[in-house]
């Protein structure tokens, strides 16, 4: 099993050692910021989709973490990769 190594937990969050999954969490609060910001714009379909997608990856990459075997985390993440396009295509159609 591929190792996510814990590194710490606090207030009932788990924080990872994991580059990965900080520069997923990382990106998941700035995709937050501007969900923030096009709602106060008044544009709420796209922004939805952008919080969800833009969220979701952190999940995604924990998910695939837990793959048995190199090749499955890298299908894994292989396909996490096609979810996360979804992101930046919203973002350049927003054109952040």
């Amino acid at each position: 099993m591929i190792d996510d190594q814990i590194f710490s937990s606090f207030g009932g969050m788990v924080i990872y050692s994991n580059v990965i999954v900080n520069k997923s969490f990382d990106f998941a609060l700035e995709i937050i910021n501007i969900y923030k910001a096009l709602v106060f714009n008044k544009e709420f379909i796209l922004s939805k989709q952008l919080l969800r997608s833009g969220t979701s990856i952190g999940a995604n990459i924990k998910e695939a973490i837990k793959g048995y075997t190199k090749t499955e985390f890298l299908y894994k993440m292989n396909r996490k990769l096609m979810k996360a396009n979804t992101g930046w295509n919203l973002l350049y159609n927003l054109k952040f």
